[in-house]
């Protein structure tokens, strides 16, 4: 906002969660381009989905739950699902099996946003299908998610015996850790 009298604009300036909208990436992405997943092929593609490799026997894949059509809900659609479906193939299977923790906004219970348009009419994919495709997959452990502000850890047991964590967070803002300004 600008103050009286004043011509000089006092908004803070992007912050680093958002610097990677400049095209010169994020400040963490300029000095470690390796563990950061978002890349300009996101920027160009207008996607948000990515892996990031924070050790050389971890894959880390972030999923963009968000439904571009509207609601709170989330889902993916299903260009992202079949890309999920060969990232986790691509690190598994014998000889090259690294443990997986994915992360993303919305919890399995709460993508539930079948929603589409008119520029985004495929079929949207609910919680219980990707929680299906990654209890197909043994080396995943955790899939970290928030969107309910509520923590809880919640374990998907797939018949074989293996299966994942869904751990639940909540924000930092929420109690009894508040941010404070």
């Amino acid at each position: 906002a600008r103050g009286a009298g004043t011509t000089r604009d006092r908004r803070p300036a992007a912050s680093s969660h958002h610097a990677h909208r400049d095209g010169q990436g994020a400040p963490h992405q300029r000095r470690h381009p390796d563990r950061y997943g978002y890349t300009a092929k996101n920027l160009a593609d207008g996607t948000a989905h990515y892996t990031f490799d924070p050790t050389p026997l971890v894959r880390c894949i972030v999923l963009d739950t968000v439904n571009p059509n509207g609601e709170s809900s989330g889902s993916l659609d299903e260009a992202q699902f079949a890309w999920l479906r060969v990232e986790l193939a691509k690190v598994s299977g014998p000889g090259k099996d690294r443990l997986v923790i994915v992360f993303s906004h919305h919890t399995i219970g709460s993508m539930t946003n079948q929603l589409v348009s008119v520029d985004s009419p495929g079929p949207r994919v609910l919680g219980p299908a990707v929680r299906d495709l990654l209890l197909q997959f043994p080396n995943v452990a955790v899939w970290v998610n928030g969107h309910t502000h509520k923590n809880a850890v919640t374990p998907y047991k797939a018949a074989g015996g293996a299966g994942f964590w869904e751990v639940n967070t909540a924000s930092h803002v929420d109690w009894p850790a508040q941010a404070r300004l």
